[in-house]
């Protein structure tokens, strides 16, 4: 690797390159070869070199490759036109003119503000919001108040639900409600997972959801829905279709386009006109190339079906199987989205970092996160393929946690 990387970028020198990917496969340039349970970076919905995506970025490139606002490009209009028409609320407006879901995320905030002239925002703690300088600001983790360039002072953070066995969400709200109640607070930012929390799921998360939901309205708040680690991954594709939630936004990126570099939000009606031009429309938003791999993404979904729910059963079997071993790890999931929480056994992460690295070792590509492990895999995954993994993690737990 390049002894020139900046020291804030990964991966460092010394490490091996991936060179090639198959599907849910992909290799170094040594050659080995691993099944990736992380979609990379949360965001290869279809895995590696989708043949479908593949193909369409082909043809675009031959095509037309970049057109300036002025004119935008026919590939363009048909991507925002096919997003609107699986969006939950069919009275919304789509804008894809953004490449990350950094970008999506802010932009939904500038909308909350503008709109209600209220500088306020509530985020929670452990949720990753992106990069940019706002986005930073109300990261719910790593905030190095160095790096904060700007106020913090309007951004107003809650605990998330504590959640193992039954959700615990009354406090949340309560402290949602109280914010609400002395602060001049324009929009709430939520992702319904909180995938780099731990996974903060259960079977109350709809009612948990719906109720964030009846306080913003309540105090005029713009509900923002951060959908960019659960888009695609739910057999409704949207997460807010499957709890039955009806957020003012929904901010989307990662698996929108399988992978590439393409993100957007999705606004209701009444908030279309609150952003000039120039505000939310980057240079590269919406590149043709994107838009055609976002249009082959989501035609696939349409005209597929990957049985999630299916799979779940083959992930909750798994790790029934090792909470019979293990009773004191935590296991939260939903679709193909699960993690294994060790905090009830350590709290330096050494086992958990352990488990990842012997894991990693053999083959399997898993996302660490303190003491837990989220496992993500794309949406192509095979039932055989969960129940391999499911067998190498609990042989791997036996060897580290028994030992």
């Amino acid at each position: 690797m390049s002894n020139y990387l900046a020291k804030n970028t990964l991966p460092h020198v010394g490490t091996t390159p991936a060179v090639r990917g198959d599907g849910i496969k992909f290799y170094d340039a040594n050659g080995k070869q691993y099944y990736d349970f992380s979609s990379q970076t949360l965001n290869l919905l279809l895995g590696q070199c989708h043949p479908s995506i593949v193909k369409a970025i082909r043809e675009q490139a031959g095509r037309i490759s970049y057109a300036s606002s002025r004119f935008g490009t026919d590939v363009y209009f048909e991507a925002v036109e096919l997003l609107h028409s699986i969006a939950p609320n069919p009275e919304s407006k789509v804008n894809i003119k953004m490449c990350d879901g950094s970008d999506a995320n802010e932009t939904a905030i500038k909308t909350a503000r503008k709109y209600t002239n209220k500088p306020g925002i509530i985020s929670f703690y452990k949720m990753h919001t992106g990069q940019t300088t706002q986005t930073i600001n109300i990261r719910g983790y790593g905030r190095d108040e160095r790096t904060l360039i700007g106020t913090t002072d309007q951004v107003y953070f809650v605990n998330p639900p504590k959640c193992k066995d039954l959700m615990d969400y009354l406090d949340t709200l309560e402290e949602i409600e109280e914010i609400a109640k002395r602060e001049k607070i324009g929009g709430l930012i939520l992702d319904p997972l909180m995938v780099n929390g731990g996974l903060l799921v259960n079977k109350n998360t709809r009612e948990y959801l719906r109720a964030i939901q009846t306080i913003c309205k309540n105090y005029n708040m713009i509900f923002i829905l951060d959908e960019n680690q659960t888009f695609g991954w739910f057999p409704t594709l949207f997460a807010s279709k499957y709890w039955d939630i009806d957020p003012d936004i929904i901010t989307l990126g990662k698996g929108l386009s399988g992978g590439n570099p393409l993100a957007g939000v999705i606004i209701k009606d009444y908030l279309d006109g609150v952003l000039d031009y120039n505000e939310a429309d980057f240079t590269n938003g919406g590149n043709p190339l994107c838009c055609a791999a976002t249009i082959a993404t989501i035609n696939t979904l349409l005209n597929t079906n990957f049985k999630i729910m299916e799979k779940e059963k083959i992930f909750t079997e798994g790790f029934s199987v090792i909470k019979e071993k293990f009773s004191n790890v935590n296991v939260r999931g939903i679709g193909i989205i699960w993690c294994l929480d060790l905090s009830d056994i350590e709290s330096d992460n050494n086992l958990t970092s352990s488990i990842y690295k012997v894991m990693l070792d053999r083959g399997i590509f898993l996302r660490q996160y303190g003491n837990k492990l989220i496992f993500k895999p794309p949406v192509i995954v095979t039932e055989e393929e969960i129940r391999m993994v499911m067998l190498k993690l609990r042989k791997v737990m036996e060897e580290v946690l028994c030992n």
